[in-house]
């Protein structure tokens, strides 16, 4: 047998062992996630509920004792308000247990529940009526307290039967867990004895086919993925005028009159639609292009992006302030930098949605060294609930993002852009307070710095 049939062959049998791994791993994984579940179920009321109902109903008779002590009408109320919890606590975990039995039997509760609160208002009231001759209210509802207290030993019973049978099927789940790991275990301890087998018989192979073969699959995949990398770029450059494109269409539609107009319009935005998950699709890692650098007003900034997103931010009931004095000017790439400023402003108000404000403020600062040009700083300040501290040290990893169906390149981008500008990205952030991202720019000779 040729080592090409032995490869062959090995091959062959590695895929069908690898399938017979992967079904047994997720057979494996769906009993983990089954007895997960079901230990899940056993710290939540549903076996318990018999014992907080013992427990419950001594507070209702306390409750009684002390109307009858000074026949108070606060008390009566007292005793109204803890009934009322109860049914309502009766009524809420009738949906967690895990069996018909005990759905029934606090359905049978909840109505003696019922009953005994007539019954005690209804004496309460004679009472007050005859204190001389009517009986303790307690009293006169030992029948119907004795009969709810049966109920809750049923209750209880049943919880037992239903604590067994999970205990039953936890066992049975975790037999099945053991048997697929044990087997797991086998078709992997099998995989590496053929991945030895095949690696010995790659040395034997003649090299220099191999080697042809490797250069051209690697020449070919780093063709593909500098192709994905433009792709991407271009991909995410597309999704900020796409955003300008729908926010203005917003506002356009609102004045067009029903029509043709109006369908125009309409037809326009599913195709915006439509290209930006055509984007989605294509957004990978992206490398902006080197900025092309000229002397810009940090106001004139501002004011386009609020020009681009004050529509979107309005109907997020958000204001947009600008906090920014006429004579300070950037070294920048004008549209570069306005694409931070909108990722900056959109991270902004997607952490508020119950509204808030947002505010654009520039200042400069003296230059790090003598006879070095100033700077100036940006801020992005927004009023959100600030970010959490499990967030904070992935902010920047490209792909890493919390918003459903984001591709986690807004803050990367930005702060590539602002690099190759010759700045810096950085942010503040406090709970409940908002966050700040501030980046440095070249400020233009006649920028006067403050100290």
């Amino acid at each position: 047998m040729t080592p090409q049939i032995q490869v062959y062959g090995l091959l062959l049998l590695a895929i069908l062992l690898t399938a017979a791994a992967t079904v047994a791993t997720g057979s494996a994984w769906r009993h983990l996630a089954r007895l997960r579940a079901n230990f899940g179920a056993t710290q939540s009321e549903s076996f318990h509920l018999a014992e907080l109902v013992q427990a419950r109903m001594p507070v209702l008779d306390e409750a009684l004792l002390r109307f009858d002590a000074t026949q108070n009408p606060a008390d009566l109320a007292a005793f109204l308000k803890a009934s009322k919890s109860m049914t309502g606590w009766i009524r809420s975990n009738r949906f967690s247990v895990t069996s018909t039995g005990q759905a029934a039997l606090l359905g049978q509760i909840q109505a003696a529940l019922g009953l005994y609160t007539q019954r005690a208002v209804a004496l309460a009231q004679e009472s007050q009526r005859t204190p001389s001759k009517a009986r303790p209210v307690s009293e006169g509802l030992k029948t119907e307290t004795a009969h709810i207290l049966n109920l809750a030993a049923q209750l209880r019973l049943a919880e037992q039967a239903a604590l067994t049978r999970f205990m039953e099927e936890s066992n049975h789940t975790i037999a099945s867990l053991q048997r697929h790991l044990a087997g797991s275990v086998i078709v992997i301890f099998v995989l590496g004895l053929m991945a030895a087998r095949l690696t010995q018989l790659a040395k034997i192979a003649p090299l220099s086919a191999k080697l042809a073969e490797t250069s051209t699959a690697l020449e070919r995949h780093e063709k593909l993925a500098s192709l994905g990398t433009l792709a991407a770029g271009v991909a995410h450059e597309i999704r900020n005028p796409l955003t300008a494109i729908k926010v203005r269409l917003h506002s356009l539609n609102r004045s067009l009159a029903e029509g043709s107009e109006r369908e125009d319009a309409l037809v326009i935005n599913q195709e915006i639609q439509r290209l930006e998950r055509i984007v989605q699709d294509f957004l990978q890692f992206a490398r902006p292009s080197a900025p092309q650098v000229e002397t810009v007003s940090a106001t004139i900034l501002f004011e386009q992006v609020k020009r681009l997103l004050g529509a979107q931010l309005d109907n997020g009931h958000l204001e947009l302030k600008i906090d920014c004095p006429a004579e300070i000017r950037v070294r920048a790439d004008p549209q570069q930098i306005e694409q931070v400023l909108i990722n900056l402003v959109q991270n902004a108000a997607e952490s508020m949605a119950g509204g808030g404000s947002i505010t654009l403020r520039a200042s400069t600062k003296p230059p790090l060294l003598a006879g070095r040009q100033s700077q100036v700083l940006l801020d992005v300040i927004d009023t959100g609930q600030g970010i959490a501290p499990e967030i904070q040290n992935r902010l920047f990893d490209p792909f890493f993002s919390t918003k459903e169906g984001g591709a986690g390149l807004g803050l990367s981008i930005a702060t590539r852009i602002v690099e190759r500008h010759g700045g810096w990205l950085r942010y503040k952030t406090q709970l409940g307070r908002g966050t700040t991202f501030s980046f440095i720019l070249p400020g233009a000779p006649e920028s006067k710095h403050e100290d």
